[in-house]
């Protein structure tokens, strides 16, 4: 009964794994402004292992802020 009322017997309709990520792909790799593709740029510091991804958009020239990462 419970599980009729909060529809917990109907069946779930999952993304394929494709389709779950494309929305989040979209959003990382364009401009939050006019969805323009942004261009990344890395530099990689091999003595302390970190990497730097500045990110800016061609169109709207706005730069998000950069992003650092660790090399493993």
């Amino acid at each position: 009964m419970f599980a009729d009322e909060f529809g917990m017997n109907e069946p779930k309709n999952f993304l394929s794994p494709d389709d779950e990520h494309q929305p989040v792909l979209e959003d990382q790799n364009h401009c939050c402004l006019c969805g323009t593709e942004l261009v990344f740029k890395h530099t990689v510091d091999y003595a302390t292992l970190h990497v730097q991804e500045e990110a800016e958009c061609p169109a709207c020239m706005i730069k998000l802020k950069p992003k650092n990462f660790l090399l493993q």
